[in-house]
């Protein structure tokens, strides 16, 4: 039985030669380096504000087949699909959903992201239940 390595090389896709460690390290030599600047960031973001919420943001699988409407800044109605667990953090006031400082995307963040992301933008808070009521 023949290895894939004899195979290859009877159809000639691969040289029988190993390669030196000069051959084998030129393809790294010539790649690009990715530059340290800052990438671009599409308009309308804030970046201190995505920071923040990336901080606080709810880790883990969050989707479920509990459907939580919230508000969008004009007035347009959007769903999340979230677990029940979730959907009763919500509720309990325990969570929130923010914006996450990129157009049109929102995050659950933990109760203690709800104070700072006010301070910098108070819209920015899509659906808090401070009292823990439902409602």
């Amino acid at each position: 039985m023949q290895s894939l390595r004899d195979k290859l090389i009877s159809a000639g896709l691969v040289t029988d030669a190993p390669k030196t460690q000069e051959e084998s390290a030129a393809p790294r030599k010539n790649r690009k380096r990715r530059s340290a600047a800052p990438r671009e960031v599409a308009p309308g973001t804030n970046l201190e504000l995505m920071k923040l919420t990336e901080a606080h943001r709810v880790r883990g699988d969050t989707r479920g087949g509990e459907e939580f409407q919230y508000e969008l800044r004009d007035g347009e109605l959007r769903k999340m699909l979230v677990t029940r667990e979730i959907a009763h953090g919500l509720t309990a006031g325990r969570m929130a959903i923010v914006e996450s400082g990129e157009p049109g995307r929102c995050l659950l963040v933990h109760r203690d992201a709800v104070e700072p992301v006010a301070a910098i933008d108070p819209a920015a808070i899509r659906y808090f239940n401070g009292d823990g009521t439902q409602s």
